[in-house]
């Protein structure tokens, strides 16, 4: 029986040993997945830093185009405006334009008128000084 005792004792001992190099096994083979699963990580780790300095730059970039954009609305509602405000000065401009260039077409006509009578009284004048100085070479 105590023999049983010892076999019994050995097959606890060569479980033992068994479970023991299964678990170093098992340890090495765990300890070289967790190495690259932390250099995996690292590497991620690193990319997500890097995505993040580029959405803060693209963020920036896009506030800037945003206040562009803004700037560039308001410079051009500016404009609008001021053609809005342009439109009744052009056309009281046109219209003085116009009353200019009707007042000068009455102001020649008025001037052809007069300069045609003072032309009239001139003929005139040199006929009267013309028969006048035939009369005088007849006496």
């Amino acid at each position: 029986m105590i023999w049983l005792l010892y076999v019994s004792i050995g097959i606890v001992v060569l479980a033992i040993v068994f479970l023991a190099i299964y678990a170093i096994k098992i340890f090495k083979n765990t300890t070289s997945t967790i190495k690259e699963l932390n250099t995996v990580s690292g590497r991620i780790q690193s990319r997500i830093e890097s995505l993040t300095d580029k959405a803060g730059g693209i963020q920036q970039k896009t506030e800037l185009i945003n206040e562009d954009i803004a700037y560039k609305k308001q410079s051009v509602q500016v404009l609008l405006d001021s053609f809005k405000e342009t439109k009744p000065s052009l056309r009281s401009l046109q219209h003085n334009v116009q009353t200019t260039n009707m007042v000068e077409e009455e102001a020649k006509a008025s001037y052809s008128y007069e300069v045609n009578r003072m032309l009239e009284w001139g003929n005139t004048a040199i006929d009267l000084y013309s028969k006048f100085a035939a009369k005088k070479e007849r006496k």
